[in-house]
């Protein structure tokens, strides 16, 4: 075999030196050069060097087997000049880079290393990618692409991802979707269904989160989510402020699929439910899950002076004008029930309270109504409906139907000079608070008590001396009441407690009944009726109408 094997190399030269390397290529059968037959093998121990190599015939081919390696070292320049095959290459046995074929069995390719595709690649079946791929250009996959890799499937920018031909998902910094993406085992998505998410997870809830981690504001990112529970369980969406706030909405299957808000993260205790809107009332409780009202405000559980904003309207414009409804828990004895504001700007200038009046059982609890106006130094109760259906004005304890008296406590402030007669009110009314003969105490309380001899106006009177002079003071008067309407029908001035047998009885050391005056032309326009009195201004007589006709008294 070793003299054969000299032979054919030496004949092989011989060959090489008489034609050269002809232009144009020849077919010549060195067979029998090589003392060999037509269907013989030869075995070579050493490297056979050729500028070309072709095995079998154009015609009918060959098969060669080679066990060591097939090398091309010819190169153009800096360019390496990789082995070509220009024809089909079947291979029955398998491919695979490295010294080891790798994990794996029953794959005729093997691939132990990465793998980077700059061409185009087409997989007519079923394509499983395990480890970390990187495809520079086109991939076409006709069959099924499952990606198990660690990073799973990675889009760049600017690029696409289609199917049967149609660009349905590409990235180009952002992530355009054309068509249905369904994700999840359970997923099938339709025209009419842009992102369907459907899993089926036994014991688990299933979610999306959508967040922006760009954390530049104090620290903290926002985010929204949705999820669904086991089952037939409950939808949530999620909206949250790291480390700040989270606020979900779910439908609660366990509760009639009531819509609640939620001051927690989502599956969140009910103690969190700011808000319930029962489809089946329509009706929407805010601190209750069980609204009895189109709209039901529960304050829940309040200490003795806690108050709870129940609903509040307002109109913004230049100034806020509002009206508001107070919650109050109520204490042992008497106590609010709720509060009615009504504002300008930042002050409060009216309110109405609502009291419960504790009583001996049998319950319920009595309840009156308590109604207060801003004057210049604060809320004042000016009206009070009381729970034995007896109206005060000026009182907080009216003893008749309708009880009007005057508060000791003057409205505004007053300002005199030392041992001057003259003083001056800011805010006051002077003229329906006081008569000439009361007497005023400047300053309220411990001051000097002087009386009246004069009122000019609401803001000016004049008084007996005093000593010392003060600036926008408050002031106390005597005060008391001035009239009462009985339920029978009897009315008292100057007294809270008329006489059964008068309708109206005037009370007054100070003050006297005023008749009315009119001149006689006036007094024959009436339409008299016996027992009338009145003054004539014209016969300045006391004149009243008996048994049809008008005489003097």
């Amino acid at each position: 075999m070793k003299k054969l094997l000299i032979s054919a190399i030496l004949v092989c030269g011989v060959m090489i030196l008489i034609y050269g390397l002809p232009v144009g290529a020849k077919w010549i059968d060195i067979t029998p050069l090589l003392g060999g037959e037509e269907g013989d093998t030869f075995d070579l121990k050493s490297t056979l060097k050729v500028n070309s190599l072709k095995v079998g015939s154009p015609d009918i081919g060959g098969v060669t087997y080679l066990r060591g390696s097939i090398v091309n070292d010819t190169s153009t320049g800096s360019q390496d000049n990789p082995v070509t095959f220009g024809d089909n290459v079947r291979i029955d046995g398998s491919i695979y880079r490295g010294d080891t074929m790798g994990p794996g069995v029953g794959h005729p390719v093997y691939i132990n290393d990465d793998a980077r595709i700059f061409g185009n690649l087409t997989v007519n079946q079923t394509a499983q990618i395990a480890g970390d791929q990187s495809v520079g250009g086109n991939s076409t996959i006709t069959g099924n692409l499952a990606v198990n890799g660690s990073n799973g499937l990675t889009m760049g920018s600017d690029t696409n991802l289609y199917r049967n031909s149609a660009d349905v998902l590409r990235t180009s910094d952002s992530l355009l979707v054309d068509g249905s993406v369904g994700i999840g085992s359970q997923a099938s998505p339709t025209a009419t269904v842009i992102l369907d998410v459907a899993e089926n997870i036994p014991g688990n809830a299933v979610g999306i989160n959508v967040s922006n981690t760009d954390d530049t504001d104090s620290g903290s990112y926002a985010g929204v989510g949705v999820k669904v529970e086991e089952g037939a369980g409950d939808p949530n969406f999620l909206l949250t402020i790291l480390t700040e706030q989270d606020w979900s909405i779910s439908m609660d299957n366990d509760d009639g699929n009531k819509l609640k808000f939620k001051n927690s993260t989502w599956l969140g205790p009910e103690s969190a439910v700011a808000m319930t809107m029962d489809p089946s009332t329509k009706y929407i409780g805010i601190g209750t899950t069980a609204p009895h009202a189109k709209l039901h405000v529960d304050a829940g559980t309040l200490s003795d002076t806690d108050e709870e904003a129940g609903i509040f309207e307002a109109d913004v414009s230049a100034n806020i004008y509002s009206a508001q409804l107070d919650l109050k828990h109520p204490t042992d004895d008497d106590g609010a029930l709720t509060k009615m504001t009504f504002s300008a700007g930042d002050d409060v200038s009216a309110k109405i309270e609502s009291e419960y009046v504790k009583t001996v059982a049998p319950y319920p609890h009595n309840g009156r109504l308590k109604f207060f106006t801003r004057q210049s130094s604060g809320l004042f109760e000016v009206m009070r409906l009381d729970e034995n259906s007896n109206v005060g004005i000026g009182t907080t304890s009216p003893t008749a139907n309708l009880t009007v008296a005057q508060s000791t406590t003057g409205t505004g402030t007053v300002s005199n000079t030392a041992g001057g007669t003259t003083v001056t009110g800011t805010g006051t009314n002077f003229t329906n608070t006081f008569k000439v003969g009361d007497t005023i105490t400047i300053p309220a309380t411990t001051g000097q008590t002087v009386a009246i001899s004069a009122i000019a106006s609401d803001t000016s009177m004049t008084t007996a001396a005093i000593t010392n002079a003060n600036t926008n003071v408050a002031y106390t008067l005597t005060g008391g009441t001035r009239m009462v309407v009985q339920g029978n029908g009897n009315a008292g001035i100057g007294t809270t407690s008329p006489s059964a047998s008068a309708k109206l009885e005037i009370d007054s050391t100070t003050g006297a009944f005023l008749l009315p005056r009119m001149t006689t032309a006036e007094r024959n326009a009436l339409t008299a009726v016996n027992g009338m009195v009145i003054y004539n201004t014209t016969t300045t007589q006391l004149e009243a109408y008996e048994n049809g006709s008008w005489v003097d008294l």
